[in-house]
């Protein structure tokens, strides 16, 4: 990403300020320039050194580039993301930690993010492989927090995203059930009974 330099903010300025001000021009669809903010918030980020921001901010960055139909770029950045968190589980597992939750649902929204790539780029084996991480981490999740509406609503959208390449393939038992499994988990959360998932 090589950022717009006019009307750079001050290189000291908060990762995570420069991080909610990106978000901003990708909500009001200002694809450039929330480019350019997401480009001066790594550097503020690698200079303050809070490694921990780069996460969200390669993943904002995929969507940006999704957004804008340049799918390797895409890749690209979801792929970093995925790297950064990686080293953080190194150092969890190397201290003898558990896993950060909020590390893991990243991993798994950009999990499923690639996968819905790779299914609109007809590579279908490499979607499936995805769509089945980011399932297999919301269910991890799940076990530590089985009431959380966030990744109950989260898996049922991994879930019709599967259903959805099992379909494409021609594989409709597999995908009714799939579906099924997902409407269950909405109907739960629309009733507020999550014990009956």
């Amino acid at each position: 990403m090589q950022p717009d330099t006019s009307n750079s903010p001050d290189s000291s300025e908060d990762p995570l300020e420069l991080l909610q001000q990106a978000s901003a021009l990708y909500t009001n669809r200002d694809f450039e320039k929330a480019l350019d903010f997401l480009v001066w918030a790594e550097h503020s980020a690698l200079t303050a050194r809070k490694p921990e921001v780069l996460v969200p901010i390669y993943s904002m960055a995929g969507s940006v580039f999704s957004d804008l139909e340049d799918f390797e770029r895409s890749l690209r950045y979801f792929e970093k993301s995925l790297q950064v968190i990686k080293l953080f589980e190194a150092d969890d597992d190397a201290e003898g930690g558990n896993a950060d939750p909020v590390l893991t649902e990243w991993s798994a929204s950009n999990e499923d993010k690639i996968g819905k790539l790779f299914f609109r780029l007809g590579k279908t084996g490499e979607a499936e492989i995805r769509f089945n991480q980011a399932l297999g981490l919301y269910e991890k999740l799940l076990v530590a927090d089985p009431e959380n509406t966030q990744y109950l609503s989260s898996l049922a959208r991994v879930k019709d995203s599967m259903g959805n390449l099992l379909s494409s393939r021609g594989q409709t038992d597999e995908a009714c059930v799939v579906y099924t499994a997902a409407a269950d988990i909405r109907r739960s959360l629309r009733k507020g009974d999550l014990k009956n998932r």
